[in-house]
């Protein structure tokens, strides 16, 4: 597998895919308003701590055998068999409480919820066959597919009078095709699934369930905690700062796609010198759009979240930048994890999560009541930034850790530099309207990557990208 075009691949599609999720937010959010966006948000946080427990940590797991090179069939065969159970048991406790779960949302969202766990889990399931298959770069497609037919379908039905159910109905649609496009690729078949092989799955995700679980924790236990002791208007206005934030890790979380099925496959042939430099060499890109875009949000947050959510989402703008904040720890974190997984060390993993995870809900659960907002923020960046100094000294026992403190350090240069010129322009000409905010943003895109392309590392990888994506 090239990892370098696979990252580069599934990066543009997350570029795209992120850019048609962010305008259907600002779409939903300008008709909808954040008390019932909120209710929306809620049912995703429900949708993935169900996912959780339809998956148990084997997802991982299903993916390393692939990669391995071990038996495909019957590694994928006895998946698909041990999901059917888990997402029946899951669906029988969704309809027994209907009940609570529609009360807790705000709307009858129940049924629907029991049809987005079976669409999204299976979905779940070829997508990472076809990344155990050593071929990551062709999720690319049906990434972009999932997330435009969420927003077509949601703005459709919403606009026919659907309600805020018209977003839960393109969630649904959006996993069903992107199911039926990855099922379509991969070559993976079914056979005979094998008791043997479900307790090796089984073996793994008993350390690996923990880290997904933290995963989840990170990314929903604080929208959970906001919808019991605040509303749902702050859980609208605070998961919109969240989506605003999570588009700085749409690299990290491309790079980190290529790197357990790539170290698994060198870890099998005791190849650890080559695991140190794909490290190294993809820490760099993790960063490359957090850290500009930190010092972005400390300039332009209450501009953003006003001029394009509504100035009801404004109360925010402090969270945005402490979540912001935590995406530089996220984005080393995800890939430190990943490369821990591909090493077969997912108990290492489990440990590092566990500390994480109840560091995460006793700070949302206290600080959410003290400041509401700004401490969920608090607490999930701490959280991150803990699980990443574990993570990264584990890993660190096990290889030669090689941070590249130059080109990271250059990237905070060129930030500075960017801050400075945002600061300077928006003083004499605020960023009030949304021609002047694009203008600023681009400006600041400007300034940020001419910076960083007097470095001569950097210039070196710009040129080597354009070649080898080049028709020429």
């Amino acid at each position: 597998m090239d990892v370098s075009r696979s990252s580069t691949l599934v990066f543009l599609a997350s570029v795209g895919t992120t850019a048609a999720g962010f305008l259907g937010h600002v779409y939903f959010a300008r008709v909808l308003g954040p008390e019932l966006l909120g209710a929306f948000f809620l049912f995703q946080a429900l949708l993935t701590v169900c996912i959780v427990g339809t998956d148990l940590g084997v997802g991982t797991g299903v993916e390393k055998q692939l990669s391995g090179a071990s038996d495909r069939e019957e590694t994928f065969s006895t998946a698909v068999v041990f999901y059917a159970v888990t997402v029946g048991v899951v669906v029988c406790g969704i309809l027994l409480f209907s009940s609570s779960i529609d009360r807790y949302v705000g709307i009858e969202v129940a049924a629907l919820l029991a049809v987005a766990v079976c669409a999204k889990q299976f979905k779940r399931l070829v997508n990472t066959t076809l990344k155990g298959e050593l071929r990551v770069g062709e999720i690319a497609g049906p990434m972009l597919v999932d997330r435009v037919g969420w927003v077509l379908v949601g703005a459709t039905l919403l606009a026919l009078g659907f309600g805020v159910e018209s977003l839960v109905y393109g969630t649904i649609f959006g996993s069903a095709v992107g199911f039926v496009w990855i099922i379509a690729k991969i070559d993976t078949s079914f056979t005979r699934p094998s008791l043997d092989r479900l307790r090796s799955l089984l073996g793994f995700a008993k350390y690996n369930f923990v880290p997904s679980l933290g995963l989840q924790v990170h990314n929903w236990m604080d929208v959970l905690v906001i919808g019991y002791f605040l509303s749902q208007s702050a859980v609208g206005a605070y998961e919109t700062a969240w989506k605003v934030s999570t588009i700085t890790t749409i690299l990290a979380t491309s790079v980190s796609a290529t790197v357990l099925p790539q170290t698994s496959a060198w870890d099998s042939g005791e190849k650890l010198d080559r695991i140190e430099r794909l490290l190294s060499s993809a820490i760099t890109p993790s960063v490359l759009l957090v850290v500009p875009a930190f010092f972005g949000a400390v300039a332009l947050a209450p501009n953003i979240l006003g001029l394009l959510f509504g100035p009801e989402f404004t109360v925010a703008s402090l969270a945005l930048v402490v979540l912001v904040a935590g995406k530089v720890p996220e984005a080393i974190q995800l890939l430190v994890g990943r490369c821990l997984l591909g090493m077969d060390k997912p108990n290492l993993v489990a440990r590092a999560t566990v500390w994480t995870i109840a560091l995460n809900l006793v700070l949302n659960a206290v600080l959410v009541v003290q400041f509401g907002l700004v401490g969920a923020a608090v607490a999930t960046t701490a959280s991150f930034t803990v699980g990443l100094l574990l993570r990264a000294k584990y890993l660190s026992a096990l290889m030669d850790l090689r941070i590249p403190y130059r080109e990271v350090g250059w990237c905070v240069v060129a930030a500075v530099g960017m801050y400075a010129v945002v600061v300077g322009v928006t003083s004499a000409f605020p960023a009030d309207t949304l021609p002047r905010l694009f203008g600023v943003v681009l400006l600041a895109a400007v300034v940020y990557g001419s910076v960083l392309l007097l470095f001569g590392r950097f210039r070196t990888r710009a040129v080597g990208l354009a070649r080898r994506f080049s028709p020429l």
